[in-house]
């Protein structure tokens, strides 16, 4: 008892007239032959297919119609499975044929196999291209471009009311299923709104729909899912530093500064809040997952040569940018600055903020203290000049040059010069260009160098100190000879500067007398020498004068006092002239019969005709008596 069974093959794929199907395989296994497993399934790997085809063949094909027949087979119970199937169709389930005539030239009825064609359904996860996971937002847009139609996929849901869906929008757990399956083809997907804090991904992914393609298999409704990871690059932060000050430029009455970059600054960066990853991943208790705790130190940076410092690649967020170490002859600057990187758009990458700094220049003080090398007070009234010791350069050339005077100071009531200065770091000195009234003149050159202190010095303070002795004369017994006699020295004002009493063999000390000034000294009670003075019978001792004469800055042969001044005296001082200057002329004028001395005599001649103009001058009350006696007593011949 034999007859066979035939099989017509065709694709499930919707079609009215479905696509009939070509080698596809069958094999046949006899019921009675399988072993049963535990689960209640048979056990196909142990069991031997029977023979179905011709020249013993087990396994038949269906041909370009569809349609495969088998031998005719012997009486039983046989189960045929679908043993090789096309790409991209499902095989169909196991079925049963039972051979129970006897019809070995005339197979059974038609048996209509419909293989379902493969199908699936695309879930797109947005992922971050540095944390690779999920960004959990929801709203990314995509759009599902049908490359083989060059169509954009349409799909409408029917719950809870009948949508047709052009775009696709990802969740809160970053991701998106289509509501329906694609058929088998090539497409491409398409990101039209990228997730807050990232890009968008121009760069579309495509994707076969293909049983090819991996695919997994849904556990709760048995659909087949392609995945594809979309991924973004976040938004991030450039933060670029710039660090300039003043830079010696010149020197014109001052010292002249411009700004420029400055090299050598170091900078750290510490996250002014909590900062987070853009992904808004949390970790196991529920927290967004930190990028820098607040206060974190980000990066550190140093200023190059053009005065510039970068930190790129910084999530969004607000940092806080602090100076630690300022430029070599710079003070630190001690305010920090924030700044705020915020997303902008999809479209902007990065985003850029600048932090300026600036530096003050570590200035240079220079200041004089002038004391009294008797007591160490201080005195006021002195003048100074500071020098540069040394060429001062400014971008490499010279701007001052060495043993140029800079400037002038002069000691105020505490004794303190400053030079009004605005110095740059170098050698100097300083001299004194005038002694304070009372005081002889110092010589004393005193060096100071200006050199960085450091960044937290602002200014740096040299103070020199210069002592000056006080002008001293003295009167010794041999200048005076009296006792008793009250002495008094005036100034030119008038105003007491001394008296005392002269004691026969005991000197008087005057200090602190201006070199230049004129004084007076008065007797105010004479005793009978002192008349022999007033009356021209006694002159100054040669000591006396001459120290009068220091003090006076005078020519001692200019304030002695001759002895003779009456005629008589007068006529034989003309005699004794007769001795030294044999060329000289008596010329009497014929008008008025005055008589003229004619010395012949250059240097005389000179000094009489500037005698006159200054006499003349007097005269006619262009200078005053005062002024006259100081050309008087001060002239060098």
């Amino acid at each position: 008892m034999k007859q066979p069974f035939q099989i017509i093959k065709a694709a499930n794929n919707g079609k009215t007239d479905a696509d009939l199907l070509k080698w596809v395989g069958f094999t046949a296994y006899l019921v009675s032959s399988l072993k049963v497993n535990e689960d209640g399934s048979y056990d196909f790997d142990s069991a031997k297919p029977v023979v179905i085809g011709k020249n013993g063949a087990t396994e038949i094909f269906t041909d370009e119609k569809g349609y495969a027949c088998s031998i005719a087979i012997p009486y039983g119970t046989y189960i045929v499975r679908e043993t090789t199937t096309p790409h991209n169709y499902t095989p169909v389930d196991d079925f049963i044929v039972q051979i129970t005539e006897n019809h070995p030239s005339t197979p059974q009825v038609w048996r209509v196999m419909l293989d379902k064609e493969f199908k699936a359904k695309l879930k797109i996860i947005k992922q971050d291209d540095e944390t690779k996971k999920a960004v959990l937002q929801k709203n990314t847009e995509f759009k599902i471009f049908n490359m083989d139609t060059e169509k954009y996929v349409e799909q409408v849901t029917t719950y809870p009311t009948t949508v047709k869906h052009k775009s696709y929008f990802t969740d809160e757990q970053g991701y998106l299923i289509l509501p329906q399956n694609l058929k088998i083809g090539h497409y491409r997907i398409e990101e039209v709104n990228a997730p807050y804090g990232y890009t968008l991904n121009e760069n579309y992914y495509e994707v076969n729909v293909d049983s090819n393609t991996a695919y997994q298999m849904d556990g709760t409704s048995g659909d087949v899912i392609i995945e594809i990871a979309y991924e973004n690059n976040p938004v991030k932060g450039e933060l670029n530093i710039v660090k300039q000050g003043e830079v010696l430029n010149g020197f014109k009455d001052d010292f002249t500064y411009q700004k420029e970059k400055l090299e050598g600054a170091f900078f750290e960066v510490y996250a002014a809040e909590d900062i987070y990853t853009a992904d808004f991943q949390k970790d196991d208790q529920g927290n967004r997952i930190l990028e820098y705790a607040s206060g974190a130190l980000v990066g550190t940076v140093t200023t190059d040569k053009d005065g510039k410092a970068q930190i790129a690649d910084l999530p969004l967020g607000t940092y806080k940018v602090v100076e630690k170490t300022a430029p070599e002859c710079f003070v630190l600057n001690e305010e920090a600055q924030t700044v705020t990187f915020s997303y902008k758009d999809q479209k902007t990458p990065v985003i850029e903020q600048t932090a300026a700094f600036e530096n003050d220049r570590q200035k240079v003080e220079v200041s004089v203290v002038k004391q009294d090398a008797e007591n160490e007070t201080v005195v006021a009234g002195a003048e100074f000049g500071l020098y540069a010791k040394e060429d001062i350069l400014a971008h490499g050339e010279v701007a001052v040059k060495a043993d140029t005077l800079l400037g002038k100071a002069v000691s105020n009531e505490d004794g303190k010069a400053v030079f009004e200065l605005d110095l740059p770091f170098g050698s100097y000195y300083i001299k004194e260009l005038a002694a304070p009234a009372g005081y002889v003149s110092s010589f004393e050159t005193l060096e100071v160098t200006a050199k960085y202190q450091g960044q937290d010095v602002k200014v740096v303070k040299l103070e020199s100190i210069f002592k000056n002795q006080p002008t001293k004369v003295t009167f010794k017994k041999s200048d005076i000879e009296l006792s008793g006699a009250t002495l008094t020295v005036l100034d030119k004002d008038g105003n007491v500067v001394d008296t005392w009493k002269s004691v026969k063999g005991e000197e008087h000390l005057i200090e602190r007398l201006t070199a230049g000034e004129t004084y007076t000294l008065r007797e105010e009670s004479a005793g009978p020498r002192m008349a022999q003075y007033e009356t021209g019978k006694r002159n100054p001792k040669e000591k006396m004068l001459n120290k009068i004469a220091e003090v006076l800055e005078a020519d001692p042969r200019n304030i002695a006092i001759p002895i003779g001044y009456k005629e008589e005296d007068m006529i034989y001082s003309l005699l004794v002239l007769e001795d030294y200057f044999p060329e000289m002329k008596l010329e009497r004028n014929s008008k008025t019969g005055d008589v003229a001395i004619n010395f012949h005599n250059k240097k005389l001649n000179d000094f009489l005709f500037a005698w006159g103009v200054i006499r003349g001058k007097r005269a006619k009350g262009l200078i005053s008596d005062e002024e006259y006696l100081n050309w008087k007593y001060q002239i060098k011949v």
